[in-house]
């Protein structure tokens, strides 16, 4: 399991992605274009510590849970972390953005 301290890097690269984004597509109609852009719309609304503060409290909710990804892990079949991190990846490098903890696990 990632460590807080991970977690934290990595949703702070995301904010860090999804903020480049906003900021270079400033018009309603590209706003709408691509989908990635329409899910990262919320981090538009709030500090990176507002957000984190929300992963931190999800995490303490949902500690019990056992994720899909722990369950693939544990059937030895490929997770959905390269694809999600990947996908942060690519949209940071269109950017110009430095997302190295994201590159790290994609």
């Amino acid at each position: 399991a990632a460590s807080p301290r991970a977690a934290e890097m990595l949703a702070t690269e995301v904010f860090n992605v999804a903020r480049a984004k906003s900021k270079r597509e400033s018009s309603a109609e590209e706003d709408r274009r691509t989908n990635l852009h329409a899910e990262l719309r919320g981090f538009e609304d709030g500090t990176l510590e507002s957000h984190l503060q929300e992963m931190r409290a999800v995490a303490k909710r949902t500690a019990a849970n056992r994720s899909s990804m722990l369950r693939d892990v544990e059937r030895g079949v490929p997770t959905e972390v390269a694809a999600i991190n990947g996908a942060v990846v690519r949209e940071a490098r269109k950017l110009g953005v430095s997302v190295p903890y994201n590159e790290l696990v994609a």
